[in-house]
């Protein structure tokens, strides 16, 4: 591999670029000084310098400390990114100011407030043609900006990382909305909050994670790190081969070079006799060269798709291992997902144990059902055979009971047999006939007598396992129907009762595996049982099929009235087990129904009904020890809260609102009282944006009488007299100075001491 390709290795800095820009000082007085500034960009640049971490030559790394102005800066930029081919990096630390339109403004050393701010600042748009003209093949943009000195800055009508999007590009910046500032009197000591931490996890490292981070791997642990920190959220964008720059060695990487895995790898790959290994395998597989890299290096385990592609390669070339060699390879392979420091890879592993266990679930039961299917051909042909026998047994016994009928009108037999031997003591003149046509029906009676007792022998046979031949095996419902018919030629048959119960079943089960109609199948069952009672095949294939229906019903949009079929299924099966603490799947079953119908009667604004039905919901699961009907309401509410949270995105805030408020009425409590703050701060931002000041302000102050933490509501007060502010200037740009100035009193009345609020009501006062 030589020193030009880039790879999480080594990549080819010495073609890239990355660009510190940072304001410290400011001689607008409405822009306070950043001392922390200049220490995040001193420390930014120690970090991508340092040989152990990014490892930046110290030439490729150009430093701006409080800028030019922008007829200066833009022309330096724009050259120094020009020259960049291979990884071009910005940074920019300081005040960033949105403008009225949405537009995000990088704040210089002579950057006045007001009117000319677009001009005197660095417009983000003016960045991204630089970024754009550049023939850089990564492009990575990290901006750690400040808004809380501006009072247009907070509440941007679109988050920063999507105003800054470009093509190509990893974008990460340090808040979507107001940024936290470090105290002043800290300021000299430290860097700015969201720098620190950053520069804090490239030093610390990850622990158990790869040798090369890129920023998208530190981004979770990056903001982990804030939110311990109560600190505001980070965001990130990313496209194309950016979020695969490796950003920095792990300093808590433990290297997996011994992996046999990768050994065998790369001792196949040696057998080749290639002289830039990973590009030929790259160009053969049509795969990116750095997730090559990525694999015969041992950062990332290479999967199934890529041996498989990887032997195919070693085949074409003569040097393709044996099926033993590959199955070894293989299992290598797995192992190596198995202990993988990466959830992802991980996961693979799961999936891949999981499919052969059910491949091997699928082998077995259809090795099962042959055997069912030979039992089932086995009794199909004994009951045809027995529906014959029957038939001949009901034809013999008319035949002796018309005989008999015969005899009896004859007055020569009465209506019971007569002793053996005992003759009739006067025959009526004329019967002679009938006596002989009586002895001959003896004579066949006997005969049919005797064929009965081997038919019956046959049938018993029959009816014994592998006694009988083989018939389709798909023919569940003729068997039925014959074994039916037996059953009314003979209806105290036991053995046909028996038959026939288990061939429902035998149905029941079919109808569940080939067309899903558990309802079908129940019926059948339940057919079987009535004829089988407590037979356990039955009794098993009725509780699958039961739970599989109740399962369902309970679907995805389901209806009331599905649910409540369910509900009593599920009883049912409980009932079956003999009660709740003996079916706690099936109470899971009960207890998921009564919630899906105790959000139904919340939707409908059914208080007390919804309240009952999620009483039964808590009883009824097992994993629920309190007490149910203290619970419910608190569980109803936060229901109602988290379908407004996820299923109704996007829906008119009047609608989600009222479903909020009427989640109060269950339970007041403090959880929901922040999902209601952040949905109001959420539409204050659209009608902000919009220059909705007044609809805006509205919200945000209910939003400030819902707010129950300290942070919360001083986060408010900061937004108010942002929008207030706002409000104030739009006034008085219309000249309107008397409201002008009782909204910018507001202002001040929600930030006092703010300087800018401070200054700005100065401004508008000295204008009346």
């Amino acid at each position: 591999m030589t020193q030009e390709t880039v790879t999480p290795e080594q990549p080819a800095l010495g073609r890239s670029r990355a660009i510190l820009i940072g304001t410290g000082a400011y001689e607008d007085e409405g822009l306070a000084d950043l001392p922390a500034a200049v220490n995040s960009l001193k420390a930014m640049r120690e970090v991508l310098t340092d040989p152990e971490l990014c490892g930046w030559p110290e030439e490729r790394v150009t430093t701006i400390l409080d800028p030019p102005a922008v007829p200066v800066l833009v022309p330096e930029l724009r050259r120094l990114a020009r020259t960049v081919e291979d990884v071009l990096l910005v940074y920019f630390v300081g005040h960033g100011l949105t403008l009225p339109s949405g537009g995000l403004c990088l704040t210089l050393p002579g950057t006045v407030l007001g009117e000319n701010v677009d001009v005197t600042s660095l417009e983000y748009s003016r960045l991204r043609e630089v970024l754009l003209d550049s023939r850089a093949r990564v492009k990575i943009v990290i901006l750690d900006c400040c808004y809380s000195g501006r009072a247009i800055e907070a509440l941007a009508p679109a988050d920063v990382a999507s105003a800054t999007r470009v093509r190509g590009t990893y974008t990460l910046t340090a808040s979507d909305q107001a940024a936290h500032v470090v105290p002043l009197a800290e300021q000299a000591e430290t860097a700015t909050s969201f720098t620190r931490e950053l520069l804090g996890l490239v030093r610390d490292g990850v622990p158990g994670g790869p040798e090369r981070l890129t920023l998208t791997g530190l981004f979770p642990h990056l903001w982990g790190r804030l939110d311990d920190l109560g600190l505001p959220e980070p965001n990130q964008r990313n496209a194309e081969t950016a979020e695969h720059f490796p950003f920095t060695r792990n300093a808590a990487y433990a290297h997996p070079s011994d992996s046999p895995y990768v050994v065998r790898l790369n001792e196949l790959t040696a057998a080749c006799g290639w002289e830039d290994a990973p590009a030929r395998l790259a160009e053969a597989l049509g795969r990116p060269l750095a997730e090559v890299a990525d694999y015969l290096l041992g950062w990332r385990t290479a999967p199934r798709e890529f041996l498989d592609g990887f032997l195919g390669v070693l085949d074409a070339e003569g040097h393709g291992p044996d099926e033993e060699a590959r199955a070894a390879l293989h299992v290598l392979r797995r192992e190596a997902q198995r202990v993988s420091p990466l959830p992802a890879e991980r996961i693979v592993h799961l999936e891949e144990t999981i499919q052969e266990l059910r491949l091997m679930v699928g082998d077995l039961t259809g090795r099962l059902e042959d055997e069912q299917h030979v039992r089932v051909a086995e009794q199909t042909l004994a009951a045809r055979e027995a529906a014959r026998i029957a038939g001949l047994l009901a034809a013999a016994e008319a035949e002796r009971s018309a005989l008999q009928a015969q005899a009896e009108a004859a007055g020569r037999i009465p209506a019971g047999r007569q002793p053996a031997g005992r003759q009739p003591e006067a025959a009526p003149p004329g019967t002679r006939v009938v006596e002989e046509a009586l002895d001959e029906s003896r004579s066949d009676l006997g005969e049919v007598t005797r064929e009965l007792r081997v038919l019956r022998g046959r049938i018993q046979r029959l009816m014994e396992p592998g006694k009988a031949g083989q018939v389709a095996a798909d023919d569940q419902e003729g068997m039925v129907r014959l074994l039916e018919r037996a059953l009314e030629l003979a209806p105290g048959d036991a053995g046909l009762r028996r038959d026939l119960g288990a061939s429902y079943a035998q149905w029941a089960r079919k109808v569940s595996n080939e067309t899903g109609d558990y309802a079908r199948a129940v019926g059948l069952l339940r057919r079987s049982l009535a004829l089988a009672p407590g037979d356990p095949t039955a009794s098993e294939f009725l509780d699958a099929a039961l739970s599989n229906r109740a399962g369902q019903l309970c679907g995805p949009g389901a209806s009331d009235e599905e649910l409540t079929e369910a509900v009593e299924l599920w009883k049912e099966l409980i009932a079956l087990k003999g009660g709740l603490d003996h079916a706690p799947d099936h109470a899971s079953g009960y207890a998921y129904a009564m919630r899906r119908l105790a959000r139904s009667s919340a939707l409908a604004d059914e208080h007390e009904r919804a309240l009952g039905r999620m009483a039964v919901a808590l009883w009824a699961d097992p994993e629920f020890t309190g007490d149910a009907r203290r619970e419910a309401p608190r569980r109803v509410a936060v229901m109602l809260a988290n379908h407004v949270v996820d299923d109704l995105d996007g829906r008119p805030f009047p609608e989600r609102a009222e479903l909020l408020r009427r989640a109060l009425s269950y339970e007041d409590g403090d959880d929901l009282h922040k999902v209601m703050v952040s949905l109001w701060r959420s539409e204050a931002t659209a009608h902000y944006g919009a220059r909705r000041y007044a609809e805006a302000v509205r919200l945000l102050e209910e939003a400030l009488d819902l707010a129950r933490s300290d942070r919360a509501r001083a986060r408010l007060h900061q937004e108010l007299g942002v929008v207030y502010s706002s409000f104030a200037i739009a006034r008085a740009n219309r000249n309107e100075l008397g409201e002008a100035r009782v909204l910018i009193g507001k202002a001040a009345g929600h930030c006092p001491g703010d300087p800018q609020i401070t200054g700005l009501r100065e401004r508008i006062e000295a204008r009346s």
